[in-house]
């Protein structure tokens, strides 16, 4: 086999081409960790970001949660109102009913004053009725005192003669003008009794 030998021109040749492929592959792995670097550093950021939205998706469940908290206590509170409203609403058709009814038992005050008045009246001319009623009773007794002096002076009188008048004869002038007389003077219905006056 036949030996080659290397001069020191190819030596250095070959050792400034090592170097150049060393170099090179160096650069390929510090591109290489710049890469990973800047993966690392995106996948920190989407790391920080994911936590981030784990956050607000956590915040937006507690404010939710709270929400319906909220929720259910405003729905307990309309129905407490609801219920309240009803039982005002049934306490006002009550009221309006008692108003109706005092209404109706109600009178006006001036209505009262003027009814008051006229009771007043009433009485005033209650008072002058009854003592006119004494002053009639009054009256009614001595007339009574003196219809029964009357009679007894009518029986004492038993002289007195009843005249006939069967067959008197009175003219018919004098009939007639009475009977315009008594007529003209009477207030209620009058009976006359006259003699013949054919």
């Amino acid at each position: 086999m036949r030996e080659v030998k290397m001069g020191e021109d190819d030596r250095d040749r070959i050792i400034r081409e090592l170097k150049e492929e060393l170099k090179k592959v160096i650069q390929k792995f510090e591109n290489y960790d710049l890469i990973i670097k800047s993966k690392e550093d995106l996948t920190n950021n989407l790391t920080t970001s994911l936590n981030l939205k784990d956050d607000q998706i956590k915040t937006m469940i507690d404010s939710m949660n709270l929400k319906e908290q909220q929720l259910d206590t405003l729905n307990k509170s309309l129905e407490i109102k609801n219920q309240k409203i009803k039982a005002l609403e049934t306490s006002i058709s009550l009221k309006e009913e008692e108003l109706k009814e005092l209404k109706a038992s109600t009178v006006n005050k001036n209505l009262i004053e003027e009814k008051e008045e006229e009771i007043e009246d009433c009485q005033n001319k209650l008072t002058i009725l009854t003592g006119e009623l004494e002053k009639a009773d009054e009256d009614l007794e001595a007339l009574e005192q003196e219809n029964e002096k009357l009679c007894n002076n009518l029986a004492s009188e038993s002289d007195i003669k009843i005249i006939d008048s069967t067959f008197r004869k009175i003219p018919k002038a004098d009939i007639l003008k009475k009977i315009r007389e008594i007529l003209g003077n009477a207030v209620h219905n009058v009976t006359i009794a006259v003699l013949d006056i054919n």
